[in-house]
């Protein structure tokens, strides 16, 4: 306690770069909440098996995912489902998505930081990069979704950074330590498990003479077993492995191959004038360009479910150019591939995280070539998602920024203004204000987990709203289930005035149905309450969670460990 208090006397801009922190966190996970449902996020429909399981709906998913992180979520869920009814129940569900996610996050960071300061980066630059990071659209979009690939970012920053000083120290305990993170990961997800082994036998083959020491039988052995125990644990739940790919299209649409000439078709002018989904499915470079620093599959920024769809103020027509956001990604993807590739030739002692994402794409671009499955769709060719190796794009991202700070210190602003500016732009900022989108915001963020705090970082939020089981019980309308309808202007008075019926129940499990607003907060005067969604037992598969719990408290150990 005494050092750091000593650290941060001594250095005033350490001060500063830790507040910018701590302030961008706090205002992007307040955007993110109040404009962005969740359960919008891709194939949340197809996952939420995995909560009807964890509330004792249901015995099986029939999934092929790992248990772990729809375990924590539903963790969440169970501890913020107070006020839940069938009519907020999505809002309920995505709060408890995105505070797993960004403790997720934060614990992944904490991860980074160690590698980082390991890779004798400046303390100061790596908090002013965690803030840029904030903004970066790859961090967001894992912010908002319910998809496990936070949680591979959560651990697998730890993981590098154990190996780290264990190739620096030759000290066997590292790798112990990094034994039961790994098993969760390589559990996690198929992708994920190809991408995290390419990236680990990579740094096995460039150190392999300090991979064959005899003390690592042992820790060897361990992980196997410690992996196929918790792949069997996933495997009852699940009724398929990670390796069993469970298709969420029922039409065959996927069971095709990509042609080789994906690889290098590239329709320029249809990148500036028509940079939209499908329209680039036959070209992998233009889904890159279009994804890294946009949306191209219109999921988060774009999806027109989200609040970010909603009245943006858009940059008029410059010459034959009128899709500013797609240009602005193509751009900025372009200068940081090349950035990218520019620092594997640099920068050798640390091009492990820069090849990280390529190795993920050239594992891609093998699976739509029908390896070992086939699971391409040629009319979408979402293979190529840059979400399914977002939390490597992070690491790629940070070491970049570091490495351009290192050369100029004028680098760190410039990156924060045009990473936030063109990020703002993206999720549809600045906005049209009117009644209805400020309405919108007041009942979501009535069932926001910050209501207060938001209230007071947002002047046109009525704390009001915060914490009124009788406004969001009577007077939950339909315009909060609906931005659809909002960003179209389809809403009339009787849109706002409608009201869906509420089924209420009382403590002898009686039943009412409230058909007015009337009805419906008498009935809560006299002690009914809204009938609640997702009321099981909550589930503990007690393996993952064993694992995840000593993961964290190892890591902990090592934290303490090496503070003193």
């Amino acid at each position: 306690m005494i050092k750091l208090k000593k650290i941060f006397t001594n250095n005033p801009k350490l001060i500063i770069s830790l507040f910018l922190f701590i302030l961008t966190t706090i205002l992007t996970f307040v955007v993110n909440n109040i404009h962005y449902l969740s359960t919008e996020s891709p194939d949340y429909s197809h996952l939420k098996i995995y909560l009807n399981y964890f509330f004792s709906e249901t015995d099986v998913t029939n999934r092929d995912l790992g248990l772990l992180y729809f375990n924590l979520v539903s963790f969440s869920l169970n501890f913020l489902k107070g006020n839940i009814n069938y009519l907020n129940e999505h809002h309920i569900i995505s709060n408890a998505i995105q505070v797993t996610n960004y403790f997720l996050y934060l614990f992944g960071l904490i991860g980074l930081y160690k590698l980082l300061r390991f890779k004798e980066y400046n303390s100061e630059n790596i908090l002013f990069g965690f803030a840029v990071l904030n903004f970066f659209p790859q961090t967001i979009n894992l912010l908002l979704t319910m998809k496990p690939e936070i949680l591979a970012f959560s651990l697998f920053t730890w993981v590098m950074y154990l190996l780290e000083k264990f190739l620096d120290e030759k000290d066997v305990k590292y790798i112990y330590f990094i034994l039961l993170p790994l098993a969760i990961i390589l559990n996690t997800k198929g992708s994920i498990f190809f991408f995290s082994i390419s990236i680990l036998g990579f740094i096995l083959l460039t150190n392999y003479k300090f991979f064959l020491k005899k003390e690592l039988a042992i820790p060897l052995v361990a992980f196997l077993f410690l992996f196929l125990l918790l792949s069997f644990e996933n495997y009852k739940v699940n009724g398929f492995s990670i390796f069993d790919h469970v298709s969420s299209s029922l039409d065959g649409s996927y069971k095709n191959v990509a042609n080789l000439s994906i690889l290098y078709n590239i329709n320029f002018s249809y990148l500036i004038t028509q940079p939209f989904s499908n329209f680039h499915a036959d070209s992998l470079i233009g889904i890159v360009l279009l994804d890294t620093f946009g949306d191209y599959f219109n999921f988060w920024a774009f999806n027109d479910e989200s609040l970010f769809y909603i009245n943006p103020i858009k940059i008029q027509q410059i010459w034959f150019i009128t899709h500013f956001n797609q240009l602005f990604s193509i751009l900025l993807t372009t200068a940081f591939y090349f950035l990218l590739f520019f620092n594997i030739k640099k920068d050798k002692k640390n091009n492990i995280y820069f090849l990280a994402p390529i190795f993920a794409l050239v594992l891609l671009v093998i699976n739509a070539f029908g390896i070992p499955i086939k699971n391409f769709n040629p009319a979408t060719a979402d293979t190529f998602k840059t979400h399914y190796y977002s939390y490597l794009l992070i690491f790629s991202f940070i070491f970049i920024f570091l490495n351009l700070v290192k050369k100029n210190e004028k680098f760190k602003y410039i990156s924060l203004i045009l990473i936030f500016s063109s990020s703002f732009y993206l999720y549809g900022f600045p906005k049209e204000m009117n009644s209805s989108y400020y309405e919108y915001l007041n009942l979501k963020n009535s069932l926001s987990v910050t209501c207060k705090l938001n209230s007071k970082l947002i002047r046109s939020l009525d704390d009001s709203y915060c914490e009124n089981v009788k406004l969001q019980t009577c007077f939950f309308n339909r315009i909060v289930n609906n931005s659809d309808a909002l960003q179209n202007k389809r809403l009339t008075t009787e849109d706002y005035d409608y009201f869906v019926p509420v089924d209420l129940i009382d403590v002898n499990q009686n039943i009412k149905t409230a058909r007015n607003s009337k009805e419906c907060t008498d009935y809560l005067d006299v002690g009914y309450k809204a009938k609640k969604p997702l009321q099981g037992k909550l589930i503990i598969n007690k393996l993952n969670i064993i694992y995840y719990l000593v993961s964290l408290l190892s890591l902990i150990f090592i934290l303490k460990s090496e503070s003193k």
